[in-house]
């Protein structure tokens, strides 16, 4: 299972390339997991949950299952905080594990930066760090740098460097492959005047008309093209139900209207003037 971090200065934008990169790896076909290290009490539990009473009663570990998903929840009471390799163990077997934070442990990193931070590189001071995702050039920095904004190559340079993908080597072809418009064996493109001509020869014309009423007409196939008579409504129609008034006669607040006799309809208005 091979391991790669990502890290800087709160605000540089981790989260967000992070987001970016378990997109475009699992597109190519990898199976990727994350860990990201929190700061403070920091709690995904919600307060009179049945798992957070469990908690709050004392239990050292809460499991809480669905068919949707599973999570563990381990309380650190009287012990010191896990360790990355610790926690590493819980993690089912993948491709990949993007680590978010943990600047101090010595795993490979590429780290974030922004010049908005106002904050200098980690990377002049940390060797751990092989690369930098920045919105600004640095000079004189002896590590590959690349635009924050360029997800591919920061997940190509990722892969590269976890062994995952040789150095000008297409990606992995598993996972969803571009063949929505793949033809069965032995079917190739034609030309669409081919094709309609194909089409033509193998239609066969009408044999026989019969003329019947249209209540009789259903699964029989029209010989020519049938028109009505007349249009039906007669005139534009907007078909809602519904009241007319003279909204500007109103005023303000609560108004009682007097209901007068009248419709008005499709090719028939009501001609008289509304009180």
């Amino acid at each position: 299972m091979k391991i790669f971090g990502v890290t800087g200065w709160k605000n540089s934008g981790k989260t967000g390339l992070m987001e970016r990169l378990v997109c475009e790896i699992t597109a190519r076909g990898f199976k990727v997991s994350t860990l990201k290290h929190a700061h403070h009490h920091f709690d995904v539990d919600h307060e009179g949950k049945d798992s957070y009473r469990h908690r709050q009663a004392g239990a050292g570990e809460v499991l809480l299952s669905s068919s949707k998903r599973w999570a563990l929840m381990h309380e650190n009471r009287a012990s010191d905080e896990a360790t990355l390799e610790q926690l590493l163990t819980h993690l089912s077997p993948c491709d990949l594990v993007l680590i978010e934070g943990y600047k101090r442990d010595r795993h490979a990193k590429i780290e974030v930066n922004r010049k908005a931070t106002g904050k200098s590189l980690i990377a002049l001071e940390d060797p751990t760090i092989r690369a930098v995702a920045s919105d600004q050039p640095h000079d004189d920095l002896e590590i590959a740098q690349f635009d924050l904004d360029d997800t591919k190559q920061i997940a190509d340079f990722i892969l590269q460097q976890c062994g995952l993908m040789q150095t000008n080597a297409p990606a992995p072809t598993k996972g969803v492959r571009n063949d929505c418009f793949a033809l069965p064996a032995g079917v190739n493109w034609v030309p669409v005047d081919e094709a309609l001509d194909r089409l033509r020869q193998a239609m066969n014309g009408v044999v026989g008309t019969s003329e019947i009423k249209v209540s009789d007409a259903d699964g029989r196939i029209l010989a020519a093209p049938v028109f009505a008579a007349r249009s039906n409504p007669p005139a534009a129609n907007s078909a809602i139900d519904g009241y007319g008034f003279a909204h500007r006669s109103t005023g303000d607040g609560p108004q009682e209207l007097t209901l007068i006799n009248g419709r008005s309809a499709a090719g028939a208005p009501y001609n008289a003037q509304v009180p």
